[in-house]
C-alpha cells in the first residue's frame, strides 16, 4: 500500500515490521532480506532513525542466530546512531549489549 502511495518511508517501515515477524517465526533469511531492503530505502531517503532501527533489528537477528560478534557490531552501530539522534531507544540497545 505504501509503495502505491509513493510513501517510501512507510514501505521501509513495513519491511522492518514484517522482518521482525519473520524472525519471531523462525524465518531468519526472510527477516534479513526485509531488513536489508528497508536499509537501502532508508539510506536513499536519508532517514537516520530508520537506519538506526535497521542496525537494532539486525543486531537482534544476529543474537537469534547465535552470531555474537555480528550482534555486538550491529548493536554498537545502533547505539551510536540513536545516541546522535537523542533517541529513547538508547536504553533498549544498551540492555541488549549488556546480555
Amino acid at each position: 500500500m505504501y509503495n502505491r502511495m509513493g510513501n517510501r518511508r512507510g514501505a521501509a517501515w513495513t519491511e522492518v515490521e514484517l522482518g521482525v515477524l519473520d524472525a519471531e517465526q523462525g524465518r531468519l533469511g526472510s527477516a534479513a532480506g526485509g531488513f536489508e531492503r528497508a536499509r537501502r530505502t532508508y539510506e536513499q531517503i536519508g532517514d537516520r532513525s530508520g537506519i538506526a532501527r535497521y542496525f537494532l533489528e539486525s543486531g537482534r537477528l544476529a543474537l537469534i542466530r547465535g552470531e555474537a560478534g555480528e550482534a555486538r557490531s550491529c548493536l554498537e552501530e545502533a547505539l551510536s546512531r540513536y545516541t546522535d539522534l537523542g533517541a529513547a531507544q538508547v536504553a533498549e540497545v544498551r540492555r541488549l549489549l549488556d546480555r
